[in-house]
């Protein structure tokens, strides 16, 4: 390619990798979450922008930085993208080895110089690290990001890195093959106008893909808030009004019925009136683990406000549940609370209730529960009710 057409199309990609760059810097100041990952992705687009700006330069005299340092700006932004990843994906990040490849290109190519005679070297190390950093990316995120988004979106980001990866594997065989005659960007002919072309969609995917997944975990971050209690990570009242009206809903139409136990934890407000707020809240997280390893896998455990909390027991008839309601008890009183290196003996007293054939309302299956605790409450606490019915 003739380097006064090479030159306004690596500036137009240097260009585009710098605005995309400035949006992910912007994106990192608002994102406290995802600060780490999103700032090592704006730095791997500037590193990207600032290598085709320095090749831009590329002329008959062979400068060091249009050729050596645009090469190190490309190497260092694949170790930048990398990173990333590992950090968006909560997985500890491999900075040894990546150094020690970093680190042992790097020196390569700057030993190398900028010389004609060296062109194939620094072509073959820098695309044969990008190759290394992304296909090792590629595999090690693979797992974490099927788990946490699906494989949908693992073949979506995986398919486009796997064909830059292929392409930039196939132009470390081209030069190995071909080594008299070096690839450099603006010397090897037309196909690096189209190599140009595959840069900027390339970025357009990554662009458009990672931020996709910032949005699908911000999105699932605020279901999670909207629909589980901040201090205790519980269901809240509105999960569970869902979870209710989903076994209401079979249970009228013929399924199995349900129970609900009312649970409320005996004298609480001395524990805020001697303790303190702080104190309280340690005792109510205590709580909330305790009783939900106690149920099994199909049953809910919410946080409905305060010191009440309700279990939703699924295909339980009054046997079972009471079997589950005593269990549940016995994990509260059979164990102390720990706050500020003490000890406190608390109970719980609970109220069940069945649905019945005879039930018209979902709400005469809650209000049953809410009389049954109140009799525990006023029998002495620390037992159990059953409603009447």
């Amino acid at each position: 390619m003739d380097s006064s057409i090479f030159s306004p199309l690596a500036w137009l990609v240097a260009g585009q990798f710098g605005l995309y760059a400035l949006g992910w810097g912007l994106l990192s100041l608002i994102l406290r979450n995802e600060r780490g990952a999103v700032a090592h992705w704006a730095a791997f687009m500037l590193l990207i922008g600032l290598g085709f700006l320095l090749a831009a330069n590329r002329g008959a005299e062979r400068l060091w930085w249009p050729y050596v340092g645009s090469s190190l700006a490309y190497v260092a932004a694949f170790a930048a993208l990398r990173r990333g990843l590992e950090l968006f994906l909560r997985i500890p990040p491999s900075d040894r080895e990546l150094l020690v490849v970093v680190g042992l290109v790097s020196a390569a190519l700057v030993a190398s110089g900028p010389g004609t005679d060296t062109a194939s070297l620094r072509v073959t190390l820098t695309y044969g690290s990008l190759v290394w950093m992304l296909g090792s990316a590629v595999a090690k995120v693979a797992a974490p990001a099927k788990e946490e988004f699906g494989w949908p979106v693992l073949v979506a980001i995986g398919v486009p890195a796997g064909l830059v990866t292929a392409g930039f594997s196939a132009r470390v065989v081209q030069q190995l093959l071909d080594w008299s005659h070096p690839l450099e960007m603006q010397l090897s002919g037309g196909i690096n106008g189209s190599l140009l072309f595959a840069y900027l969609c390339g970025a357009a995917i990554f662009n458009f893909s990672f931020m996709g997944l910032v949005t699908v975990r911000l999105v699932t971050a605020l279901r999670q808030q909207a629909r589980h209690d901040a201090l205790t990570g519980l269901p809240n009242r509105r999960e569970l009004e869902t979870r209710l009206a989903d076994e209401w809903q079979r249970h009228q139409l013929g399924g199995t019925g349900f129970a609900v136990l009312a649970l409320d934890l005996d004298h609480f407000k001395r524990v805020n009136d001697v303790h303190g707020h702080l104190a309280g809240d340690s005792v109510l997280v205590q709580m909330g683990q305790r009783l939900r390893a106690t149920l099994g896998k199909r049953d809910t455990l919410a946080r409905t406000g305060g010191e009440e909390f309700v279990a939703l027991l699924p295909g339980a008839d009054l046997r079972a549940a009471q079997v589950a309601g005593e269990r549940l008890l016995a994990s509260v009183r059979g164990q102390d609370f720990e706050i500020d290196d003490q000890s406190l003996h608390l109970t719980v007293s609970a109220g069940l209730s069945c649905a019945q054939a005879g039930d018209t309302r979902l709400r005469e299956v809650l209000q049953r529960s809410d009389e049954a605790l109140y009799r525990a409450k006023d029998k002495g606490r620390d037992r159990l009710e059953v409603a009447a019915g």
